[in-house]
């Protein structure tokens, strides 16, 4: 992905380490590529995080909608014609489920 998204070679490896570090996390990468506060990331231009973000957002890596909370993905849920068959409680359980799943995902640990 990195080397698709036009970094310079001078910065490849710390992008790829710093994505590594933020569980691929596209919005916090771009954050760290605009702040340059972490020293691997000195001297990284303003123009390359703009241009890389672009990239993230064209590739679908990167998106602005707001993240769904528990209750939000079992509304959403709810409103499937599959859970229209079945009863609240196995819907709520399986939603459930997923949800800690995911919590439990490396790509949620920071």
């Amino acid at each position: 992905m990195i080397e698709r998204g036009n970094v310079s070679e001078r910065y490849l490896d710390d992008v790829a380490q710093i994505a590594h570090e933020l569980s691929g996390d596209a919005a916090r990468l771009i954050d760290a590529l605009r702040t340059r506060n972490d020293a691997r990331l000195q001297g990284f231009r303003a123009k390359a995080a703009t241009d890389f973000e672009a990239f993230l957002t064209a590739e679908g890596y990167l998106d602005d909608r707001p993240v769904l909370g528990a209750s939000d993905i079992r509304t959403q849920l709810l409103a499937t014609p599959a859970a229209s068959r079945l009863p609240d409680a196995i819907v709520a359980e399986f939603s459930q489920r997923w949800w800690s799943l995911c919590e439990k995902s490396p790509a949620t640990e920071a």
